[in-house]
């Protein structure tokens, strides 16, 4: 038993697939980009709590060192112990001698 033209045309794809698959291509772009702009702006929101979260804790540190400092007097064991651990300025590594150039193996 063999299938009709008919049985074949109802169910062939549609004429113009072409302009269908691109009619979806369009919307899942468009999709995606309101998606994208939607995650970059929550990430923008949240990164920005984040930051001043960093500042705030930068600020409670320099405090409890400043309060540390007037309640622990220089000359004191604790005094010394805070003073002499906790960094107040930043000293980088020394640079790295750069490294020679290797010549080519002779074959």
């Amino acid at each position: 038993m063999g299938l009709s033209i008919d049985f074949i045309k109802d169910r062939a794809m549609p004429a113009n697939m072409l302009t269908a698959f691109n009619a979806l291509r369009k919307q899942c772009n468009e999709d995606l980009q309101n998606a994208y702009s939607a995650a970059r702006s929550d990430w923008r929101n949240e990164s920005g709590k984040l930051a001043q979260m960093g500042r705030d804790l930068e600020d409670t540190n320099e405090a409890w060192y400043a309060d540390a400092l007037r309640a622990f007097a220089a000359g004191t064991p604790e005094g010394d112990m805070i003073r002499g651990t906790i960094p107040t300025t930043y000293t980088p590594p020394p640079p790295k001698p750069p490294t020679p150039p290797v010549p080519p193996a002779k074959p």
